[in-house]
C-alpha cells in the first residue's frame, strides 16, 4: 500500500499571506482535459472556500514552454 508524504511545512499550511499555485500541465496534449473540467474534478470552488491562502492557477505546457513565464514570475515574486 502506498502512503502520501506531506510536502508542505506545517507552519505555512494555515498562513493566509502565502498563495498556492495550482499548475495544470500538458494543456496542449492530444488527450488533455479542459481547464474547467480539471478544476471541477479537484473541486476548486470548494477548495477556494476552505483554504485561507489565495489559489493561483497556471495553465502550462512544459514541453512547448507555453505558460511557463507567468509561473516563473510567480515563483520568483516578480511583478
Amino acid at each position: 500500500m502506498c502512503s502520501l508524504t506531506p510536502v508542505v511545512r506545517e507552519d505555512l499550511v494555515s498562513h493566509p499571506d502565502y498563495s498556492v499555485a495550482i499548475v495544470l500541465n500538458k494543456i496542449d496534449g492530444a488527450m488533455s482535459r479542459g481547464t474547467n473540467e480539471l478544476l471541477a474534478v479537484m473541486r476548486y470552488d470548494t477548495l477556494q472556500e476552505k483554504v485561507p491562502q489565495k489559489l493561483v492557477t497556471f495553465e502550462v505546457s512544459a514541453l512547448a514552454g507555453k505558460g511557463l513565464r507567468p509561473l516563473l514570475k510567480w515563483i520568483t515574486g516578480e511583478k
